[in-house]
């Protein structure tokens, strides 16, 4: 037999505190899990709206390029893609959300006010695909940041969801019974003691 389910007054104290703490934590999971899901229901919508902008902003760079392309030629369009360094610009920052760890790119993909080119070698169709594309890149990073943080709080809902459930379900209804049990052998235990003294009073008051 499990010791904690021994019918004494401290197994009873123990178990009725395990108890509140239990409908204290199952409190705080429900309150968490609200939190999270008001987090995720605005990430989702930027997400959304980031994606459709990128989707948008993706299709108008392809075509700017195509015109760029043919205005300038290939092996030009190569030789000032060539010559542009590989931006290593991103940054990673993150803040915590009930548990989830939420990240924060930051990349200079708006730095450029002018194309990083000799503007003799470049025409209008191609500034304008420069640019487009920057305002893709910027596009990507926000919709990774946003689908990121998206997946990592779905992911502590879930989480918060099983264990409030266990609390609920498993943990809460066990120490309930265990009160129960323990009270009611005491009780009787009480009442056996009572019967036993009130027999004794009786038998002495006979021999008296």
């Amino acid at each position: 037999m499990n010791s904690e389910l021994f019918p004494t007054k401290r197994n009873l104290t123990l178990a009725k505190r395990n108890l509140a703490f239990a409908n204290q934590g199952h409190d705080l999971l429900d309150k968490k899990y609200k939190v999270l899901l008001r987090e995720l229901s605005v990430i989702k919508s930027s997400a959304s709206q980031f994606k459709c902008q990128f989707e948008k902003a993706l299709q108008s760079a392809k075509t700017l390029l195509v015109t760029a392309q043919t205005e300038v030629g290939d092996k030009a369009l190569k030789k000032i893609t060539e010559s542009q360094p590989i931006d290593i610009s991103v940054r990673i920052s993150y803040r915590n959300v009930m548990g989830a760890t939420i990240p924060k790119i930051e990349c200079d993909a708006k730095k450029h006010t002018i194309p990083p080119y000799s503007l003799c070698d470049s025409t209008a169709s191609l500034d304008e695909a420069f640019f487009a594309w920057q305002h893709v890149k910027f596009l990507l990073v926000k919709l990774i940041e946003t689908e990121t943080a998206a997946q990592r709080i779905h992911m502590q809902l879930q989480k918060a969801k099983k264990r409030a459930a266990a609390l609920e379900n498993i943990i809460i209804p066990a120490y309930q019974l265990q009160i129960k049990y323990i009270s009611a052998q005491l009780e009787e235990r009480e009442r056996d003691e009572l019967t036993r003294i009130k027999k004794s009073l009786a038998s002495n008051e006979c021999q008296i």
